[in-house]
C-alpha cells in the first residue's frame, strides 16, 4: 500500500489532500482532548476546597491537609485527638465525606466527557484508516 501511495502520487487530487489532511487534524484534535479529560478526571486543576470554600469545614482527623494545619507535632496532635468530641469528630468525618462526593462527582464529568470524546475519536479514526485505504487503492 505504501508503495502504491508513492508511486501514484499524480492520482491524489487537491481536494484529496485537504480532507486528509482535515481528517487526521480533527482525529489528532480528538485525541488530544480525551487525553486532557482524562488527565484532569484524575488530576483535577482546582481542588474541591477552591471551589467549594465557603461550604466545608476542618475536616481534622479525617483530612491529612486539615490535621497538619491544626497541629505543631505529635504532641498537639495528640492534645487535639484527646479533647476530641465525638460530635465534632462526626462533624469532621460528615466534612470529609461530602468532600469526597463533591470530589467524585467532579472527577466522573471530566471522565464522562473524555470517554464521550473517545467515541467521537474512534469514528475518525475509522474514518481516517478507511480515507487512507480508498486512496490506496485509486
Amino acid at each position: 500500500m505504501n508503495y502504491h501511495l508513492q508511486t501514484s502520487r499524480g492520482s491524489w487530487s487537491l481536494w484529496g489532500e485537504i480532507c486528509f489532511g482535515a481528517l487526521t487534524t480533527l482525529t489528532l484534535a480528538l485525541i488530544l482532548r480525551s487525553l486532557w479529560g482524562c488527565i484532569n478526571a484524575i488530576a483535577t486543576r482546582k481542588t474541591i476546597r477552591v471551589l467549594h470554600a465557603a461550604e466545608i469545614p476542618s475536616r481534622f482527623l479525617f483530612n491529612w491537609g486539615d490535621t497538619l494545619k491544626s497541629v505543631d507535632d505529635q504532641s498537639s496532635f495528640a492534645r487535639e485527638i484527646c479533647e476530641l468530641s465525638l460530635d465534632a469528630a462526626l462533624g469532621h468525618a460528615v466534612a470529609e465525606l461530602w468532600t469526597d462526593i463533591l470530589q467524585h462527582a467532579q472527577r466522573h464529568q471530566h471522565l464522562r466527557s473524555a470517554i464521550s470524546t473517545f467515541q467521537y475519536c474512534v469514528i475518525a479514526l475509522l474514518g481516517l484508516a478507511s480515507f487512507t485505504f480508498t486512496a490506496a487503492l485509486m
